[in-house]
Order: structure tokens, then C-alpha cells, then sequence
């Protein structure tokens, strides 16, 4: 708005004009920061439900597998996972970062 005016300057507002434009600046700059800030919460809230359905499909698509293998090696498979420690767990199951 403050470029506007002194782009502006050549058509030569009066005083009353003048003033009440850079009355008004500051409440725009701070609706407009305030839009801004809504914009990127929106956005950071759009890429986290993004991450969770995309992890969730993931899951599913984990477990479906799973499900598909024949009852004697889904066993096995268990019983050697549960033989595994937290650390071994998460190298062989990495949790992906933000």
C-alpha cells in the first residue's frame, strides 16, 4: 500500500487522502500477515493428514500382506520377529521422518 502511494505521488492526492492511507496501512499489513499465517497453519495441517493417510495405507498394505502368506510361515515370521530387540526392530522397520 505505501509503494501504491509513492507510485502514486504523481497524481497528486490531497492531504485528507494522503493520510488516510497511511492510517490504513498498518491494519492491512497486519490482515494480511494474519491471512498468511492462517495459509500456512491450513497447509502444514493439509501435509500432516497427507503423512498419516499415506502411513496408514502403508499398514495396510503391510499387514495384507501379511495375512496372504500361508498360517505355518506367518508363524514363523512372528516368532522371529518377537525374538528381535527394539534396536534390531527399528533398523529392520525404519519410522520415517517428517
Amino acid at each position: 500500500m505505501q509503494a501504491n502511494l509513492q507510485a502514486n505521488q504523481d497524481q497528486k492526492l490531497d492531504p485528507e487522502e494522503r493520510e488516510l492511507i497511511m492510517a490504513l496501512a498498518p491494519l492491512y499489513r497486519q490482515q494480511l500477515d494474519a491471512a498468511l499465517q492462517r495459509g500456512m497453519e491450513q497447509g502444514l495441517q493439509q501435509g500432516i493428514q497427507q503423512g498419516i493417510q499415506q502411513g496408514q495405507r502403508l499398514i495396510i498394505e503391510k499387514v495384507t500382506s501379511l495375512l496372504a502368506l500361508p498360517p505355518q510361515q506367518l508363524s514363523q515370521y512372528l516368532l522371529q520377529l518377537s525374538q528381535l530387540s527394539r534396536e534390531q526392530l527399528l533398523a529392520r522397520f525404519p519410522i520415517a521422518s517428517p
